[in-house]
C-alpha cells in the first residue's frame, strides 16, 4: 500500500494535463518552445520570470496578442463504444505589461489563460 501511495504522488507531480495546459503565453514563448524563461527581456517577462525584470532597459514594455486553436472533430471506433467529437476554435488573447523604473522597483503585470482547452464529446 505505501508504495502504491508513493508512486501516486510521484507520477501527480510529474504529469502537465497535456491536453488542458496551455504553456505559450506570448509569441516569444511560441518562437522558442518556452525557452525563454530563464533568458527574457520583454514584456512576458511578468508572467515566467519576473526576476528578470530587474535587468530590462529603463522603458515601458507592453505586448498583446492573441493565439488561434483549432481542433479537428475525431471519431473513434471501439467493440464497445463510438466517441465523436466536434471541431472546435479558440482564441485565447494575452496581455503582458512591465513599466519603467520607478526608484528600484518595477511593475509587472501579465493577464492571460495557461490553461483551459476543452473538447466536447458524444459518446453512441
Amino acid at each position: 500500500m505505501k508504495k502504491i501511495v508513493l508512486l501516486s504522488f510521484v507520477a501527480s507531480s510529474i504529469l502537465m494535463a497535456g491536453g488542458y495546459k496551455i504553456p505559450e503565453t506570448s509569441t516569444n514563448a511560441v518562437a522558442l518552445s518556452a525557452a525563454n524563461v530563464a533568458h527574457n527581456k520583454s514584456a512576458d517577462a511578468a508572467y515566467y520570470n519576473p526576476a528578470n525584470m530587474v535587468f530590462m532597459e529603463d522603458s515601458n514594455y507592453v505586448e498583446v496578442d492573441a493565439t488561434y486553436i483549432g481542433l479537428d472533430a475525431i471519431e473513434y471506433k471501439s467493440a464497445s463504444s463510438d466517441i465523436e467529437s466536434e471541431s472546435e476554435t479558440f482564441i485565447i488573447p494575452s496581455i503582458h505589461y512591465v513599466s519603467g523604473k520607478a526608484g528600484e522597483t518595477r511593475i509587472g503585470l501579465s493577464i492571460c489563460v495557461p490553461g483551459g482547452l476543452t473538447k466536447r464529446t458524444c459518446i453512441n
